[in-house]
């Protein structure tokens, strides 16, 4: 992928979509292209901030470092989603860890150039906080439905957080992956899925969940009790 195919993906998908296109041309003018293997750190909690990432393609696992000194699988993002941004706007160093799950292509705009845009254009700001809204929405949507004591509407509160706005509404993500961030055992979570499943709400497929109908799943992850 180069990055003009790059550019075109993300002016019509998540966050830069939903921006003016004179802000789309500056970001994009400034953005390069960057790569990233399996396995790869796109940055570390305590590393300096280096600026925004959007996701162009692959799935990038986001870690929240434990009392403990380690990390847990708290969330993973999606072509399609920009990150990077508590960062990046405060000019603070990171306080989360994220990993390249397979071969990731992302779209990165240094903090500098971040800088730039908001000097030549000081209204240009609105848009970044849009974007620092829209995440902390989702980071709000993970303790919400980790209170949730029925696993079934707990794993499609989870299912919705991860898909976001995304079409088509299908997500790169394990029993076990699910099991880590929602805090239940890989069997509770078969059994959630398989509950789904029969309501015609999701399809399962190896390492992949089709929402089969995102309205009525949202309407059962709602539903009181």
């Amino acid at each position: 992928m180069d990055k003009r195919t790059a550019a075109e993906f993300a002016r019509t998908h998540g966050w830069l979509a939903t921006t003016p296109v004179e802000f789309q041309d500056e970001v994009v003018a400034r953005a390069d292209l960057v790569r990233l293997k399996t396995g790869q750190p796109l940055y570390a909690a305590g590393d300096d901030s280096g600026g925004l990432f959007g996701l162009i393609a692959g799935r990038l696992d986001v870690h929240l470092t434990t009392l403990g000194n380690e990390h847990s699988l708290a969330f993973v993002g999606q072509p399609g989603i920009w990150i990077g941004d508590i960062a990046a706007v405060t000019g603070q160093k990171r306080i989360m860890t994220i990993v390249a799950s397979g071969q990731c292509e992302i779209l990165r705009l240094p903090r500098a150039e971040m800088m730039r845009i908001v000097e030549k254009t000081p209204t240009a700001w609105q848009y970044f906080a849009a974007m620092l809204a829209q995440n902390f929405a989702r980071a709000v949507e993970i303790i919400e439905y980790l209170r949730c004591p029925t696993p079934a509407r707990r794993i499609a509160a989870l299912l919705l957080n991860l898909v976001g706005e995304r079409t088509p509404q299908a997500l790169q993500v394990s029993q076990v992956e699910m099991a880590e961030m929602t805090h239940f055992g890989r069997t509770t979570v078969q059994s959630a899925l398989t509950d789904l499943s029969q309501l015609g709400l999701v399809r399962r497929r190896y390492a992949t969940i089709e929402i089969v109908d995102i309205t009525a799943l949202r309407r059962f992850a709602q539903a009181p009790g």
